[in-house]
């Protein structure tokens, strides 16, 4: 079951959170100086969103940051910023949690979702579950 973290519990994780954002950085952030606390600061004013997973017996799993896209057309897209698995054993069905992310992205004027995927495995799964994936963020570190 994924949770969306208050404030207050963000803060408290925040120690053990910061290391597995920072270690999963997408593209846009993963060059030059950044700074965590930029993240820790967006989460806390409510620009972005960490979620917990949690299994049926109450037990951190992992988490999820996301984040509000707005495109210049007017288009709002909720961006999985990254997707954590903290204990690797667990049973995870990230489609079934996929309803959490729809009913907040909904609520926020967003109709899409998207994320940046790398693995292969990952993007064979989405690909069929009508994920548009013909398109390819390119980027260069300047």
């Amino acid at each position: 079951m994924l949770v969306a973290l208050l404030p207050e519990q963000v803060s408290d994780m925040w120690p053990i959170i910061k290391g597995h954002i920072d270690d999963s950085l997408p593209p846009t952030a993963d060059w030059g100086q950044y700074d965590m606390n930029n993240v820790l600061f967006n989460v806390l004013a409510g620009y972005a969103q960490i979620w917990l997973y949690k299994n049926k017996e109450q037990e951190n799993q992992g988490f999820v940051t996301t984040t509000i896209l707005n495109d210049i057309s007017g288009v709002k897209t909720l961006l999985i910023y990254n997707m954590i698995v903290i204990d690797k054993s667990a049973k995870v069905n990230w489609l079934e949690e996929l309803n959490t992310l729809k009913d907040f992205a909904h609520s926020r004027g967003c109709s899409k979702i998207g994320s940046y995927v790398m693995n292969p495995k990952i993007l064979d799964i989405i690909k069929e579950h009508e994920v548009e994936t013909r398109f390819v963020f390119a980027h260069m570190n300047i």
